[in-house]
């Protein structure tokens, strides 16, 4: 049974287990970007040499061939960009991929959890139940069986009422009298 500070661990773990993820991804970019810019420099650093060498040799082919080579730079860092999308793209993919499994197996299993804690919960209310309040509802049904015997019946109850009444109008009567005798005196 998970209470709320197991699911704040867990939430934590989670954003915890995120951030080295992040950082993993991020420190594996870094060091593509790093040695990118390492060939990328080389690169320039071998066209500058070249550049020079045609420059002394020849102004027109030089100018002909930055033209090529800006063209041939150009796609290069094109397909190189498209290469770095496509990675992003597939990393990011897998990292949503691993996180949504994470979660469906997080949700399943606290499911699980919540339907095995109910059964308990419900298990455990059934049984408090019936040790408490079946032995008291059984005394009250026999007090109550008790007193349904104690009681009096209903035709004894209406032979009574009519009694009373009886009894009422002769005490009624009976004052009459006595107060007319009374003025009488």
């Amino acid at each position: 049974m998970l209470d709320e500070r197991d699911m704040q661990l867990l939430r934590a773990l989670f954003r915890e287990e995120g951030e080295r993820i992040e950082e993993r991804i991020n420190a594996r970019m870094d060091v593509r970007f790093q040695a990118q810019d390492e060939r990328i420099d080389k690169m320039f650093q071998a066209q500058d040499e070249r550049i020079d060498k045609m420059f002394q040799a020849q102004d027109e082919r030089t100018d002909k061939m930055f033209q090529a080579q800006d063209e041939r730079i150009d796609e290069l860092f094109q397909a190189q960009d498209e290469r770095i999308d496509k990675m992003f793209q597939a990393q990011d993919e897998r990292i949503d991929k691993m996180f949504q499994e994470q979660e469906e197996r997080i949700n399943s299993r606290m499911d699980k959890l919540f339907q095995e804690q109910r059964r308990s919960i419900m298990h455990d209310v059934k049984v408090l139940m019936d040790a408490e309040f079946k032995p008291q509802f059984n005394l009250l049904s026999e007090e109550l069986q008790l007193i349904r015997e104690k009681m009096i019946s209903e035709e004894r109850m209406e032979e009574a009422e009519a009694d009373i009444q009886v009894l009422k109008t002769s005490v009624r009567i009976l004052s009459e009298d006595v107060r007319a005798l009374k003025k009488a005196q």
